[in-house]
C-alpha cells in the first residue's frame, strides 16, 4: 500500500505544471526612508527597479508582502490608520492588507503578473497623536513566484 502511494504521489509530481517557486527580498526602497508629517497626506514615494533582476524571465508572481520599520522624531508618537498602497510599472494601485500583528501587508492582487518589473509604494496615516513631527517608514519588498513548465517538458 505504501508502495502505491508513493507512485501516485510521485506521478502528480511528475505532471505538476511548477517548475520552480520561491521569494525575493528586494531590500529596502530607493529612497530607503518614506517620510510623512501630517495625517491623510501621501509619503514621499519609494521605488524598486527589479526589471534587470537576476529572475526567471517566466517568473510570475504568487504574492507580495512589504515589511517596515517606522520611526519618528517624538518618542511618544502614536498614530493609526496607516495604509500601504502599492504600484506596478502600469500603475496598477493596490491598496496592501495591513496585518495588525506585526509589521508587514500583503496581496495577492498582482498574482499571475511577471515578477521582473519597477516598483512604487506610498502610505498614508489616518490620525497622528503629534500632526507636524517627521515619521517614516523604512519598507522592504518581498515577492513570492513561480515559475511553471513549458508545455512541451
Amino acid at each position: 500500500m505504501k508502495r502505491y502511494l508513493l507512485v501516485i504521489f510521485l506521478l502528480l509530481l511528475i505532471n505538476n505544471s511548477v517548475f520552480a517557486s520561491g521569494s525575493l527580498n528586494a531590500g529596502n526602497s530607493k529612497p530607503a526612508n518614506l517620510i510623512v508629517y501630517h495625517s491623510k497626506s501621501w509619503s514621499t514615494e519609494g521605488y524598486w527597479d527589479l526589471s534587470e533582476y537576476k529572475l526567471p524571465t517566466k517568473a510570475v508572481i504568487t504574492g507580495i508582502e512589504v515589511k517596515w520599520d517606522s520611526f519618528s522624531s517624538l518618542s511618544d508618537q502614536r498614530y493609526n490608520g496607516l495604509k500601504f498602497y502599492l504600484f506596478n510599472q502600469q500603475d496598477k494601485k493596490v491598496l496592501l492588507n495591513n496585518n495588525l500583528i506585526g509589521s508587514y501587508a500583503s496581496t495577492d492582487n498582482f498574482n499571475g503578473e511577471i515578477a521582473r518589473q519597477k516598483w512604487k509604494l506610498k502610505y498614508k496615516v489616518k490620525n497622528f497623536k503629534y500632526e507636524g513631527s517627521y515619521f517614516a517608514i523604512t519598507p522592504q519588498l518581498v515577492i513570492y513566484y513561480e515559475v511553471k513548465k513549458d508545455k512541451e517538458d
